[in-house]
């Protein structure tokens, strides 16, 4: 993915209006190519950014931004995409163009076969598109001295990588008027109503949308939850975890689904870690191996970050809202729901002053995309902006 000349070439071109007609053109076709690939059907989010990005939905985009205001861009984008979520750098990527910024991406070493089909892509429809070069994305060894270059270069830097990775790159300078924006390492969870779930919800249906907002991920993203609030009283309670574990566990006798190699050793790993920190407890029968269910103790305090993945979770029970601010912190990301209780919840985040939660998504959408991201509105960020 090192193409010199293409590095070269993104560093000398210069930024442009936000939602450039010919910017859009491009993505366009992007999705066009990515809809009739042969592999689009075998990773669902390669074809979900493909839908992101057609001319009818960056359009719409486009009308809430310029309604008031003309937007052009900073200059200069370096983006350092995670290792966690394989296409999370093609969003990225995606902000910094629409926003009016030539773009160099450096992906993870780590090699998904989804990432190479779309900068594939992407390289097609950039060479088919009217533009200059305006985007490059780039894979080298974390200690190269690129990173220094194009820091160095660069009038926005947008990292990723979490925690580590942000410090490391707060080791190397930027110019002083470059704007940073940095995501640092997040957790999330689940918040179901359990008699809105037994009520209303099918048991099959919901386990197929909390499926997808983890395991796709191995639960390593940001925005899939490890800890499940059971919200009700306690045969409510109780009778919604007897039907919704097994649902979900059912989803993982697919064929399509492998168990990875030493998850017992990692799951008891993470488990004898948190039973050092927390009251916890194992939640009755083992399902699946990769379905691991714990129960947290009412006196815990935030109980995050952890090391808990591929199916392994934290669940409570809570009476009423007002124990979110006990077990949730600064660092929680997104609460996905089951239930009609939105509103509920930003009035009880209001009244404590909490925090953390960034997001609130209906259970199946927490990895959806959205120019503004943990409270950080990408366009606007990533732009200069004047009014009308």
């Amino acid at each position: 993915m090192m193409d010199h000349s293409a590095i070269d070439a993104v560093l000398d071109a210069a930024p442009f209006p936000a939602f450039d007609d010919r910017i859009i053109a491009m993505f366009d076709a992007l999705h066009q190519k990515i809809m009739v690939h042969p592999k689009a059907r075998a990773f669902p989010d390669l074809a979900a950014f493909g839908f992101f990005v057609r001319a009818r939905h960056l359009e719409t985009i486009k009308q809430g931004y310029l309604a008031d205001r003309t937007l052009l861009g900073r200059g200069l984008a370096f983006h350092i995409g995670p290792a966690n979520v394989p296409l999370n750098f093609a969003y990225s990527l995606a902000a910094s163009l629409l926003a009016g910024n030539p773009t160099i991406v450096r992906v993870s070493s780590k090699d998904f076969e989804q990432a190479g089909i779309l900068v594939t892509l992407l390289n097609e429809a950039l060479a088919q598109a009217d533009l200059p070069d305006v985007a490059a994305v780039i894979q080298y060894d974390h200690t190269s001295d690129y990173n220094q270059i194009l820091s160095k270069a660069c009038d926005i830097r947008v990292v990723w990588g979490g925690d580590e990775t942000i410090a490391f790159f707060k080791g190397i300078p930027t110019q002083p008027q470059a704007t940073e924006i940095q995501f640092a390492n997040r957790y999330s969870a689940l918040l179901i109503d359990a008699a809105f779930y037994l009520e209303d919800c099918d048991p099959a249906e919901t386990a197929q949308r909390v499926y997808n907002d983890i395991y796709p991920f191995e639960q390593q993203a940001c925005t899939s939850p490890k800890l499940v609030f059971w919200l009700g009283n306690a045969d409510a309670c109780s009778a919604a975890k007897a039907r919704f574990w097994p649902a979900l566990a059912s989803l993982l006798t697919s064929p399509s689904y492998e168990t990875k190699p030493g998850l017992g050793v990692r799951h008891f790993k993470s488990m004898a870690q948190m039973a050092a920190h927390h009251d916890v407890a194992e939640a009755g029968a083992h399902l699946h191996p990769n379905l691991k269910v714990l129960n947290l103790g009412e006196a815990a305090a935030p109980v995050m970050p952890w090391s808990g993945s591929e199916g392994l979770f934290l669940q409570t029970d809570i009476e009423d809202l007002s124990a979110l601010g006990r077990h949730l912190d600064h660092r929680c990301q997104t609460l996905s729901v089951i239930g009609d209780v939105k509103d509920d919840i930003l009035r009880t985040m209001a009244a404590q002053g909490m925090k953390g939660i960034d997001r609130i998504a209906p259970v199946g959408s927490s990895s959806n995309f959205s120019f503004i991201w943990e409270g950080k509105d990408l366009i606007h960020a990533m732009s200069r902006s004047f009014p009308r």
